[in-house]
């Protein structure tokens, strides 16, 4: 870690700083799960303000150099995320404190990402099912502590090789995005058999071949959702049946092949809507 900035103190003894700041070859390990959870080559933080009174953080950008962050379904069926999180939660009740956190506020006008990873794993299923959107840049601009501040967001990535791309783009309160959140998603030339953990479980069936298409609109005002899904399955082809106890009650091979179109295509359009908090959602035709 390294820094350079100015320490100004006044008469009423109140500290403020204006600087930037670097943090290279960092590794957070999630012990609990036997992973890397946050990694990075570099990070460059420029033009950091921090004033005591009242008390607030400003940053001008952060840049961020082969970001990798992996998100795990646990065996358990936990995200590695929300362990951390009620571990956290936990060490503080133990603790006995009663104490009123106070939220520092933070903003940060730009983040970049070069060359990022995105993993995901579940080790919930097996055989395990892994996947990892490469090489993503882009930026997140606008990022604050504020709830009411609406952050604006542009990445583009691949998954497994660059002729499967991956764009995500929209706006969210990153703090508070059952307010106001509206993304969207397009992957685009999956190889479907990266699914087969999914499709022997519960299709009872290996994937032989076939390629994904998804186009994905989230749109969240107040808890209310609209979501829509474009899916689209291309020549896909069932190959060995699995001896999966989980697998679904019905004639698979027959459904696809009634849904499919002349050009052996699967075009599905899902909407859903409902209320975040309410398990009853709406899914349309």
């Amino acid at each position: 870690v390294a820094t350079k900035g100015q320490i100004s103190v006044d008469e009423n003894a109140t500290i403020t700083y204006a600087g930037d700041a670097s943090l290279e070859n960092f590794v957070l390990l999630d012990i609990k799960n036997n992973s890397e959870f946050l990694a990075f080559n570099k990070t460059a933080v420029q033009g950091i303000s921090f004033k005591q009174m009242p008390q607030a953080i400003a940053i001008e950008s952060i840049i961020m150099t082969q970001p990798m962050m992996e998100v795990v379904v646990t065996p358990k069926q936990t995200l590695n995320i929300m362990d951390l999180l009620m571990s956290e939660t936990a060490a503080t009740a133990q603790s006995g404190s009663k104490e009123a956190v106070v939220e520092l506020p933070i903003a940060i006008k730009k983040m970049e990402f070069h060359g990022g990873v995105m993993a995901f794993a579940d080790f919930s299923i097996q055989p395990n099912f892994k996947a990892k959107i490469e090489n993503l840049n882009g930026n997140i601009r606008n990022v604050s502590t504020q709830t009411d501040a609406v952050a604006e967001i542009d990445l583009s990535g691949y998954v497994v090789n660059k002729f499967s791309p991956v764009v995500i783009k929209g706006k969210t309160s990153i703090f508070d995005f059952e307010q106001e959140t509206d993304i969207k998603m397009a992957f685009r030339n999956i190889e479907l058999p990266v699914f087969n953990p999914y499709s022997g479980r519960f299709a009872g069936y290996a994937i032989a071949k076939g390629k994904l298409t998804t186009e994905l609109h989230y749109r969240i005002n107040d808890k209310q959702l609209v979501a829509d899904h474009h899916v689209i399955l291309d020549q896909l082809t069932w190959g060995q049946a699995t001896d999966s106890k989980d697998k679904v009650a019905l004639p698979i091979r027959l459904a696809t092949s009634l849904l499919k179109d002349k050009n052996g295509v699967i075009d599905l359009n899902v909407p859903v809507t409902g209320t975040i908090d309410d398990p009853k959602f709406k899914i349309g035709p």
